[in-house]
């Protein structure tokens, strides 16, 4: 069978075996990563939601340090353990009224828990290893 495979994609196949990681390699390390990583927040659609989403986090959250990742598509808006948005800033932003659901409808995905309830919604972390 390496011989097959030789002929068709050259000499430099070696009979190597290739190590598969364990289940408790895999376990080990996402407990590892999930302590190292604790960054939780929304992922939202592009738009003007988005924008507002970015400036009410800084607003709602001035002691933290809020990462955002724009990639055209979406937007991951991020920090560490907890982030809230309030629905008084994201009116702020926006120049209109708004309505906390409005973020679930812009909301493609999110690290960590979610809260929400009519005045704000929480994104936080609980560490339970």
């Amino acid at each position: 069978m390496l011989n097959f495979f030789k002929s068709l994609f050259g000499k430099n196949i070696t009979n190597e075996k290739i190590v598969q990681p364990t289940e408790e390699t895999v376990m080990s390390n996402n407990a590892v990563n999930a302590i190292d990583n604790n960054r939780v927040g929304p992922v939202m659609r592009s738009g003007d939601v988005a924008q507002a989403a970015i400036e009410a986090a800084k607003m709602d959250n001035p002691d933290k340090d809020i990462s955002i990742e724009d990639k055209v598509a979406y937007i991951r808006i991020s920090t560490d353990h907890e982030l809230i948005l309030t629905q008084e800033s994201m009116e702020e932003c926006l120049g209109r009224q708004f309505k906390m659901n409005e973020i679930e409808i812009n909301l493609a995905s999110f690290a960590g828990q979610i809260d929400v309830d009519s005045k704000r919604v929480r994104f936080y972390f609980n560490l339970t290893v």
